[in-house]
């Protein structure tokens, strides 16, 4: 049977036949590190192996120019794809042309040959193996693990929380990664966090939150919108999220409302999930996350809007100026398309947070956690949280523009109580260590993994793996471990 080869998302022997003398075995880049002190020989340093090389040499007929631009289209990538071949079906490398191809032809046929580097010098396995069986020894886990490949691999880490804990250690041969705080207490006599509501798909749920909430009497940053639609519930994507249903296309804005009551504090933490992506570069539309104050005045809040037509999108953190208007703090813009290099709202991700201590906020967006200092904030409590979705100026509304969820902490009320740890009850932490990521319910917090910490390999064969909690955890939480295995 003919060798099969595919490049990305290609067949690529649709037009090449791979000829007699192709082969993978032609073993790794080996690098050794020698160093001379003197005597007689060398002494040994390191070894490590470098890219690999892959060439496949090729007959092929190229009928017409067409068919040659279809061919190099597929080759024409500027980063690395999967590489498969029909004879190694389990394992994928992770490729990219160099060079040309050597071709010999006659009348549009002919032989090449096609140069493929492989960065990392390894293959894939093309199924994650996956772990979930431990045992428990003093109140920790361990992993008993087995890596049948021939290189180290990446794992990716997931902790689910089945109660609040503090502190997620991991340890192997290759490292320690801790996350968290490992002197964290649980109770100790302060103010305690409450979490009001969480309308999250999982929990109640965004159509839950649409139910509770008062309708079209927000409080906003300004008054240049009419609340005079509805908001309803749409699924899309295999989740429920909120919109705007109706509306009206005359001139103006026009918006749809949800208001709760969150009953008065100086310490917030507001997480959401939006979408804000349009269909076409002629509609526009937005989104408004604010808090107003004791006296049913605006105080802060983030506007994500489209005004006119392109791409071009605000995203806006607004305060207060204390006489009943409001000032554009921070202003970042993005495109609202589906890509992810354009757009941190589009429908995979759209992880938002808000997090206010009296007059300090710290705002996330794009990754980073933006720390700020407002003295207009002083002493001012937030009564009352708006959600707003609506049109602007009579363009036809973004496509998908909406609400899958909001969450609402308030922290340091007077009492004896619970510490609101670092992972809460539910929480889901992922340590992925083939980018070098944390997230934590899927906002990225590098800023919790402790000093010192590394991300962890793990190694070829037999090897155990650690995880440690805090000691004062009701219900250890679930972890998963998931590798490819890797071959020179």
């Amino acid at each position: 049977m003919a060798l099969e080869v595919t490049f990305g998302e290609h067949k690529l022997t649709d037009w090449i036949t791979v000829l007699s003398g192709f082969t993978l075995f032609n073993g790794a880049d080996f690098d050794v590190t020698t160093t001379d002190y003197g005597g007689n020989g060398s002494v040994f340093v390191d070894t490590k192996f470098k890219s690999k090389t892959i060439k496949v040499p090729f007959f092929a007929k190229f009928p017409t120019v067409q068919s040659y631009d279809d061919f190099m289209r597929i080759l024409a990538v500027k980063e690395p794809q999967k590489l498969i071949f029909s004879n190694f079906p389990d394992r994928y490398f992770l490729a990219i042309p160099k060079g040309e191809f050597g071709f010999a032809e006659n009348r549009k046929e002919g032989k090449g040959t096609i140069t493929f580097i492989v960065p990392d010098g390894t293959s894939h396995a093309r199924a994650y193996k996956r772990i979930t069986d431990y045992r428990e020894e003093n109140g920790h886990y361990i992993f008993d693990i087995e890596n049948n490949g021939t290189a180290e691999a990446y794992p990716i880490i997931k902790v689910k929380t089945a109660s609040e804990n503090g502190y997620v250690g991991l340890v192997n041969s290759t490292g320690i990664t801790e996350i968290g705080d490992k002197e964290e207490a649980d109770e100790e006599p302060r103010e305690k966090s409450e979490m009001l509501f969480k309308y999250t798909e999982g929990n109640q749920g965004i159509r839950t939150g649409l139910n509770n909430a008062v309708k079209n009497q927000a409080i906003l940053n300004d008054t240049s919108q009419r609340q005079d639609s509805l908001l309803s519930i749409e699924n899309m994507w295999g989740r429920e999220h909120m919109r705007l249903g109706a509306y009206s296309r005359s001139g103006g804005n026009h918006c749809g409302t949800a208001t709760w009551n969150i009953g008065g504090g100086l310490y917030d933490y507001i997480w959401w999930r939006q979408i804000f992506w349009v269909g076409l570069a002629s509609q526009a539309g937005f989104i408004k996350i604010m808090v107003s104050d004791e006296n049913n005045q605006f105080l802060y809040g983030v506007e994500t809007i489209k005004r006119s037509n392109g791409l071009n999108t605000e995203y806006n953190f607004l305060v207060t100026d204390g006489q009943g208007g409001y000032n554009i703090k921070e202003r970042w813009t993005f495109n609202a398309t589906h890509r992810d290099e354009d757009n941190p709202f589009n429908h995979t991700r759209g992880w938002s947070d808000l997090t206010r201590s009296d007059d300090n906020v710290s705002i996330y967006w794009f990754g980073s956690q933006f720390k700020r200092n407002y003295p207009e904030l002083k002493g001012k409590k937030s009564m009352k949280l708006h959600v707003a979705i609506g049109t602007v100026g009579g363009y036809e509304l973004g496509t998908h523009i909406y609400l899958d969820g909001i969450n609402y902490r308030k922290d340091k009320i007077p009492f004896m109580y619970d510490i609101p740890n670092a992972f809460s009850q539910g929480s889901e932490i992922v340590i992925n260590c083939q980018n070098d990521t944390v997230t934590i319910d899927g906002i990225l917090k590098l800023n919790s993994v402790v000093n010192g910490s590394n991300f962890l390999k793990i190694p070829v064969g037999r090897s155990t793996l650690e995880a440690y909690f805090s000691t004062w955890v009701t219900q250890k939480p679930q972890l998963t471990i998931e590798f490819e295995e890797r071959y020179l």
